[in-house]
Formats: structure tokens, C-alpha cells, sequence
């Protein structure tokens, strides 16, 4: 992938996609109302999975949604691709909330009941930095001047 500075901001975009991709507005009285429920389309775990899969396997040459519709655009599958990875990242660190998100369908969910959404936010942000960069390091994914 030869686009990795609009890979990352598509990424950092995604990574905050499920929560205002519902949405949110303030009411008269100035309360927060978002007009999709949240934790339900938008954190569906097989949406943003299939959104990365697809555009990898654009990017891959190895198509597998044949039913799908293909693109060759390598700027468009770089951010489709980062959006989609950002918006699995979002969800993975949702994941322990007490708060369940969707997998497959919109009612049922999965949680690890570790603890209440916002929570925690510095150090998950910090060890998503920091895995990132080991893996960007280790698989040699940048190639510096």
C-alpha cells in the first residue's frame, strides 16, 4: 500500500466512525440525543469487518466477494480500507464495556463487563499507539528515507 499518510487519517476517522456516524444532535435542553440508537448498526462487528476485508482484498488482488462491486482506485481502497480497520479498532476497545455491541444482528451483542463506556480512554489510546507501531515496525510496513 503505497498511501499510508491517507491511510492513517482515514484510520484515526474510522476509529471514531461508530459514535458519530449515529449522529448526535442536542436537544432544546441541550442533552445529547443521537438519531441511531447507539451500539447498533453502527458498531456491528460484521459491517466494519466486511469493509475491511473488501477493500484488502481489492488492494490484494485477492478478490473475495466475488459478488461484490471492484474498484481500482488505490487511493479510494486506501481509505475505505484504514476507515474500516480504524472503525474494528473502535470496536475492539468497546468490546469490555458493560455495554454490548452487535456482531451479527442489531439486538444481540457481546460485552466483557470490564468496565463503564469512557472509561480508560488514555491508556487504550497508548497501547493502540503502541501496538500499532510494533506492528508497523516488525512487518516492516514503512519504509523510512
Amino acid at each position: 500500500m503505497e498511501f499510508y499518510l491517507i491511510t492513517t487519517f482515514a484510520c484515526i476517522a474510522g476509529s471514531t466512525a461508530p459514535d458519530w456516524l449515529e449522529l448526535p444532535i442536542k436537544d432544546k435542553q441541550g442533552r445529547i440525543i443521537r438519531l441511531i440508537a447507539h451500539r447498533t448498526i453502527t458498531h456491528n462487528v460484521a459491517i466494519w469487518l466486511t469493509l475491511t476485508t473488501w477493500a484488502y482484498s481489492q488492494i490484494t488482488g485477492f478478490d473475495l466477494f466475488p459478488v461484490m462491486p471492484t474498484c481500482d482506485d488505490p487511493i479510494l481502497l486506501s481509505i475505505a480500507w484504514g476507515f474500516g480497520f480504524g472503525g474494528l479498532v473502535h470496536l475492539f476497545w468497546d468490546f469490555p464495556n458493560k455495554k454490548p455491541i452487535p456482531i451479527f444482528m442489531m439486538k444481540a451483542g457481546v460485552s466483557l463487563h470490564l468496565w463503564e463506556s469512557g472509561k480508560h480512554e488514555r491508556p487504550i489510546s497508548l497501547v493502540t499507539a503502541l501496538i500499532t507501531g510494533l506492528v508497523v515496525y516488525r512487518f516492516d510496513l514503512v519504509e523510512f528515507v
